[in-house]
């Protein structure tokens, strides 16, 4: 009997231990993604203080850009995940365990928005996720929230800071890509619905000053313009809209119809939304998107979609895959937004290189448009 009471005690003494280990172990996760947010508020609160700075966005583009243009001639560079930091190996470790592949695909970091910016970068992936009355930035809840912009706010403040130090530059495209997904893993986060995209839409305009915002109501349509009987959308000039900045809802089955509902030609909302790239550019169920979300960088369906007047994303690579095949199809894709893990900055292996138009370009106009 001595015997059985020294065994289950020495049992005891283990699972009570590896609950204290594991114990121990969400509380590091917790603080160590927690740590972001005084760091980024004390960053953006230097920023604020930095002093205006003339640029040059030519000095940007493979060839002097053209005012006069349409926006959707206008060709740019991005970065894919924009706020993210690869994660810890802790955290490698436990998201592996779930899923065995993913660890390699989140190998890659990113400078801060600012930086991105200074270096060219003129379009942002951001993954929100409401919480009660926030928003945060974040990718997987827990195990995957690393990164120097986990405050949504201060975010949009970063982007605005700059622009109002760099007023001529061209328009800045903000993808938000709304999650839902790993809720389990913070209690706090909240799903999606119609309210909590009333108080995103509440947040944009008054985070971005509105000589600064570029809204679905400013982008013009000619009903009189067919391409092959498919009606083109218009857009207003690159001259028209250089210092403003501009938000994408990336597409989703159950949020479009929710922020599309009261306002289908979205007059009074600040966002634009996006369609998935297997719609054609004739597609009458979605009139309100005008962005298109095509992540194979296939040349013949996105000029169809560009002919009508819409503008693409494409990547240029992804999920840890980073071939020289794939960079050259989307460079040459002539889609308006490449995206990537190595944009111009990035912190790379040097064999990987950096995406770019050309050396040092990362803008690019396409004026047959």
């Amino acid at each position: 009997m001595n015997r059985f009471w020294k065994v289950a005690r020495v049992v005891l003494i283990v699972l009570g231990a590896l609950v204290a280990l594991f114990m121990i172990l969400l509380f590091y996760l917790w603080v160590s993604g927690r740590v972001w947010y005084p760091l980024q508020r004390s960053r953006v609160d230097a920023l604020s203080e930095q002093s205006i700075v003339a640029i040059d966005e030519d000095r940007r583009a493979v060839t002097p850009l053209n005012d006069d243009q349409p926006l959707n001639s206008l060709r740019m560079i991005a970065s894919h995940n924009s706020y993210h930091l690869q994660p810890d190996w802790i955290r490698r470790f436990l998201i592996g365990l779930a899923e065995p592949e993913e660890p390699d695909k989140l190998r890659y970091s990113h400078q801060t928005l600012w930086d991105q910016l200074e270096n060219g970068v003129r379009s942002f992936e951001l993954d929100i996720r409401a919480r009660r009355n926030r928003f945060t930035i974040i990718h997987v809840p827990l195990v995957d929230n690393r990164g120097p912009s986990p405050d949504l706010p201060l975010a949009l403040l970063e982007i605005v800071l700059w622009s109002e130090r760099h007023r001529d530059h061209v328009p800045i495209i903000v993808l938000m890509e709304l999650k839902s997904d790993w809720m389990f893993l913070d209690p706090g986060l909240t799903k999606w619905d119609a309210t909590a995209l009333d108080r995103l839409d509440e947040l944009v305009i008054s985070a971005i000053p509105a000589d600064q915002l570029l809204t679905p109501a400013m982008a013009r349509r000619d009903a009189e313009s067919l391409v092959d009987g498919i009606e083109r959308y218009g857009w207003p000039t690159l001259g028209e809209t250089r210092g403003r900045i501009m938000f994408v809802i990336h597409t989703d089955d159950t949020i479009d119809p929710l922020y599309v509902a009261d306002d289908p030609g979205l007059s009074g909302r600040p966002m634009f939304t996006s369609r998935p790239g297997e719609h054609s550019p004739g597609d009458d169920a979605r009139p309100d998107a005008v962005f298109v979300i095509h992540n194979d960088p296939d040349p013949k369906s996105i000029a169809a979609l560009t002919e009508a007047g819409l503008i693409v994303r494409t990547r240029a690579d992804g999920d840890g895959a980073f071939t020289a095949e794939q960079r050259a199809a989307a460079l040459a894709s002539g889609a308006q937004i490449i995206s990537t893990d190595l944009p111009p900055g990035h912190p790379s292996d040097p064999g990987l290189g950096v995406v770019e138009f050309a050396p040092g370009k990362t803008l690019a106009q396409d004026w047959g448009r």
